[in-house]
């Protein structure tokens, strides 16, 4: 095993992986090269920040400070492992991607956002005045793109992704 992550699957053809370690884009460019697919992966940690905000109170922070668009699944309706798209405190907001994930055995979320400093700390301050805990630790974040994203991944994971939708979100071992 290389690393364990989440792998989001953000369309047809286009997944990001969130792990713990810069080996596992190391790795998966190496299988990249020798699989003659194409498929092009590269880093995208300096492009995406995120804020994880877990516990029993999350759902209840978030819904009072996340607006989604009609269309678009509703905090109160993202089931786990799901991520939707929404705006920090109304609809001209700053963007977010936020994903009902985890790793606390409780409610959980992760909100993902742009680096820039304005983005990054209204989302940190819009959280940290509802909630006493948060984790802003620094996942190491890649992009898997191309017309053979899905078939390269299904080479390197364990279990069956095709089956992934967009807007689904699996853990995983590289």
């Amino acid at each position: 095993m290389v690393d364990d992550g989440t792998l989001f699957r953000l369309g047809r053809d286009n997944f990001r992986w969130i792990g713990g370690d810069d080996a596992s884009l190391l790795w998966l460019r190496e299988n990249a090269a020798k699989s003659g697919l194409q498929v092009y992966l590269r880093a995208a940690t300096e492009q995406i920040h995120n804020v994880a905000l877990q516990g029993p109170a999350s759902r209840d922070i978030l819904l009072e400070i996340i607006w989604t668009a009609p269309g678009q699944t509703s905090i109160a309706e993202l089931g786990w492992f799901r991520f939707t798209i929404g705006r920090v405190g109304g609809y001209d907001g700053i963007p977010v991607m936020i994903s009902r994930t985890g790793y606390t055995g409780e409610l959980g979320y992760e909100i993902f956002c742009h680096p820039d400093p304005v983005s990054y700390t209204h989302l940190y301050w819009a959280c940290r005045e509802k909630a006493a805990i948060m984790d802003l630790s620094a996942l190491r974040k890649m992009e898997i793109i191309g017309p053979d994203a899905e078939v390269f991944l299904q080479t390197m994971m364990p279990r069956d992704i095709r089956k992934l939708a967009p807007g689904q979100v699996v853990y995983r071992c590289v």
